[in-house]
């Protein structure tokens, strides 16, 4: 099996990983979605129409929620260990 790094650079998937700490971790996740989405189209001349970019902002915008409400009790996702009130996941 083909290790990422050795697939054609059209064929790798395009990445991004973000942890947040603090009261307002939904809106940055919902423009870090926007920047996301913005440097895919710029760097990868990828169309990303805006019916896509505000679906993929209202999905991470529940995930974040979700994980924001249950991360304050500890609770982590399968991306990566995190403390209380940390959040950490993967979309």
């Amino acid at each position: 099996m083909l290790r990422i790094e050795d697939q054609p650079a059209a064929r790798r998937p395009i990445l991004s990983a973000l942890a947040f700490e603090g009261s307002e971790p939904i809106a940055e996740a919902r423009s870090a979605a926007r920047r996301f989405l913005t440097d895919v189209q710029a760097v990868h001349g990828i169309l990303v129409s805006d019916r896509a970019m505000g679906t993929v902002q209202l999905a991470v915008s529940e995930l974040a929620t979700n994980a924001f409400k249950y991360a304050s009790r500890g609770v982590c996702g399968d991306s990566g260990a995190c403390g209380q009130g940390r959040l950490a996941s993967g979309l």
